[in-house]
């Protein structure tokens, strides 16, 4: 595991609300990602790979 700087937790924090500012900003063109499978499909992976990569 790489020694990080910053809390693991600050990071978690920028995450989340990178992925709110993403749901949000879609659901403002009145477009729901969730709606897509493949964007799900995705996203989902990528979110849980960053998520246990800086952990």
């Amino acid at each position: 595991m790489p020694q990080l700087d910053p809390s693991p937790w600050f990071f978690i924090f920028i995450m989340s609300w990178l992925i709110f500012l993403f749901i949000f900003v879609y659901k403002i063109k009145g477009i729901c990602p969730f709606q897509k499978p493949y964007t799900t499909l995705i996203m989902m992976p990528v979110a849980r790979n960053w998520f246990w990569l800086w952990i």
